[in-house]
């Protein structure tokens, strides 16, 4: 999670060992709420179109490289932008215990 101000959060998939202000824009701004666990995020946004949600499997790992390729292969384990029905039935069929509330 990066907050740049109050207003802009985002998370990033780090991809600088000093730093995690380097990386690969997985949820947009503005996050409003996120849980986790050891396998998985959960995130929601908020921005003029209205709240979107966001589901993130943390089981995998990349090798930082310098093309395109690592962003879509770190983007295939995220499911979203979601509405709050389709949300709440992928969070079912993939057994993930997190919620918001």
């Amino acid at each position: 999670m990066v907050e740049a101000d109050e207003e802009n959060k985002s998370i990033l998939y780090c991809t600088s060992p000093q730093c995690c202000y380097v990386g690969i824009t997985v949820v947009p701004a503005n996050v409003i709420s996120y849980k986790r666990n050891n396998k998985w995020i959960i995130a929601k946004s908020e921005d003029k179109a209205g709240v979107k949600y966001w589901i993130i499997d943390k089981a995998f790992s990349i090798q930082i490289k310098k093309d395109s390729g690592m962003e879509k292969e770190i983007m295939s384990h995220v499911i979203g932008p979601l509405n709050i029905s389709v949300f709440k039935k992928e969070l079912e069929r993939q057994q993930i215990k997190l919620s918001f509330e």
